[in-house]
């Protein structure tokens, strides 16, 4: 079903005007790769990546017809906090995936997931008679 549903929105997308208008100056719209459709769906959901800081709701309920994509610039004040080179990835679901800290916390989900559907006792169908 959600691959039904990714195929929707893609076609929406295609049917969609080329630019946004004189409003946003023309912007022209960015092709929609995988890799752009993963950057989105990890802003969407923004405020499973970290639980300490809150993350307003993006409001985003599909793909836009036109947006863009940038590169975001360290300031002088970000000097020593910055990522290198090497730690620096593509797409930001690269860099997630090289980030430890989040790393272990898609973990920590993974594990109380499996903990929770090992303790469901047959819901919804019969318990496996015993041999006599």
């Amino acid at each position: 079903s959600s691959r039904v549903r990714q195929e929707k929105e893609l076609a929406a997308v295609e049917k969609r005007a080329p630019t946004a208008g004189k409003g946003w100056f023309g912007m022209q719209s960015h092709e929609l790769t995988p890799e752009v459709r993963n950057d989105i769906e990890i802003i969407r959901m923004g405020n499973m990546l970290d639980k300490k800081t809150y993350t307003k709701k993006s409001g985003l309920k599909e793909i836009p017809a036109v947006f863009q994509v940038g590169t975001i610039l360290d300031t002088a004040g970000e000097y020593h906090n910055r990522l290198t080179k090497k730690q620096r990835k593509r797409h930001l679901a690269d860099e997630l995936l090289a980030n430890p800290e989040v790393m272990e916390r898609v973990q920590e989900k993974v594990h109380k997931i499996q903990q929770e559907r090992r303790n469901v006792k047959y819901v919804g169908r019969k318990r496996p008679r015993a041999k006599k």
